[in-house]
């Protein structure tokens, strides 16, 4: 963008801002004729546009107004996409700064990835619309898109998420290409594994709905994933961290170091371990405490079309077979179900190897409403009751045979236990107030 086009441009902020969907400036050195285009990753709403005679934003159809030969600048709030000459289609490829650019240039991919990530419905298949409410949390923000890293893309989503509360939620580069060349009739295989396949599937296996949730994930210089941090986003905080510590031949996390957020406290480290495929797709997955005792082993089986798991199989420190583990995602990518099953094959909840299972209820932001755990003897309901004040009750209903107890867990609006109240079948009533030396009843949420 020339230096007079970016001057025009903060001199005309207030201007759009108030601004229908296309202004006309009047320039006489500027007669053709008006034309439409549009902007597609797939059509983008609300992006703002200018040229030397229009100003606006694109429409319900991503469309915008030029008149022939007049170069267009894109924006979102204060956040420089890209400029070219203006064309009746136009897409991340056309702006790109560095020319020529193609639909797997990374610049086009780290344009691709922003869109798709303020979409509002998260679906960019159905178009890209970017609200006024996230544009406008944009307004102070910059990114280099010839740079961009997959902390930049989170920090800048974490700072929209706790100013409009709206739900977005992260598209990667590799996935937005995906998406980009679709758009446009083409095929593109992802180039950066750790992104495209041991991210969704480390992301998709954490138990709280995306809508809940937001990740960061750091890397280097060199693109290698360093932390991913896990915020809840009601009260926003971090609540869980990893650490990557060993990576093999193709950059992928091969160890790394967990730890989780209880009563405002880190709790000890776990440590995993990875093994993968000869198509760089997580394998295995073995957990350990930092002082290296054995807690769980899994091996992955199946994977989606997301490369979320979506079925593994679980092995004592032996090597034993213990069961299969079968997880079922509803059309929003959110967990719904977990059944579990005393045989390494075989799909049927009527089926004898059917060992139980755990279904999933969300309220509208995404926390955890109804949590129920049933096997052939036993069943256990959570339920989950979100106050006004941020302040959170969870009851607990268990049954086993003709036995039955209640516990109430209150949680203050950090989600720190207060008290705990547990009642038998007796009516036996047993009361303490939650310290932080009470971490075992703090991994509900």
């Amino acid at each position: 963008m020339r230096p007079f086009q970016i001057l025009v441009w903060w001199i005309l902020v207030p201007v759009l801002c108030g601004c229908t969907d296309h202004e006309t400036i009047s320039q006489p050195s500027h007669d053709g004729k008006l034309m439409t285009g549009v902007f597609r990753d797939s059509e983008v709403t609300g992006l703002t546009y200018e040229t030397e005679t229009q100003l606006g934003k694109t429409d319900v159809a991503g469309e915008f107004l030029f008149k022939e030969g007049e170069n267009i600048s894109f924006f979102v709030g204060g956040i420089y996409l890209g400029s070219g000459t203006a064309a009746t289609v136009m897409s991340p490829v056309s702006i790109a700064s560095q020319q020529p650019s193609s639909l797997s240039s990374q610049e086009v991919k780290n344009l691709a990835s922003f869109l798709q990530s303020l979409d509002h419905d998260s679906e960019p298949g159905n178009g890209i619309i970017i609200k006024k409410e996230v544009a406008e949390a944009l307004k102070n923000k910059q990114i280099d898109f010839t740079n961009m890293k997959l902390q930049d893309l989170g920090e800048v989503l974490a700072g929209v998420i706790q100013q409009t509360d709206a739900n977005l939620k992260p598209v990667y580069p590799e996935k937005a290409a995906v998406h980009l060349n679709q758009t446009f009739g083409e095929v593109y295989v992802p180039q950066d594994h750790a992104s495209a396949y041991f991210i969704p599937a480390i992301e998709g296996w954490h138990e709280l709905s995306f809508d809940a949730v937001h990740w960061i994930h750091y890397t280097d210089e060199n693109n290698r994933l360093l932390t991913s941090s896990l915020y809840d986003k009601r009260p926003f905080r971090v609540v869980m961290q990893n650490e990557y510590t060993a990576f093999n031949a193709a950059g992928l996390p091969v160890e790394f170091r967990q730890k989780t957020l209880a009563n405002d406290q880190f709790s000890e480290e776990k440590l995993f371990r990875i093994t993968y495929t000869a198509k760089n797709q997580l394998e295995s997955i073995t957990t350990t405490s930092a002082e290296g005792e054995f807690l769980s082993k899994v091996k992955i089986t199946n994977m989606d079309g997301h490369f979320r798991i979506n079925e593994a199989l679980h092995y004592n420190e032996n090597g034993e077979f213990l069961l299969r583990e079968k997880v079922i995602y509803d059309k929003s990518g959110v967990r719904s179900n977990k059944e579990y099953y005393s045989t390494s094959e075989g799909t049927s909840k009527e089926s004898k190897d059917f060992m139980g299972n755990t279904s999933y209820a969300y309220n509208e932001h995404g926390e955890y409403r109804v949590v129920t755990h049933y096997s052939t003897d036993e069943i256990l309901t959570d339920v989950y009751r979100y106050r006004a004040d941020k302040t959170l009750r969870k009851t607990e209903h268990y049954r086993y045979s003709d036995q039955k107890w209640k516990r109430i867990v209150e949680y203050d609006s950090r989600e720190n236990i207060i008290s705990v109240t547990t009642v038998s079948g007796d009516n036996s009533n047993k009361s303490f107030t939650a310290s932080k030396e009470a971490p075992d009843l703090s991994s509900s949420h």
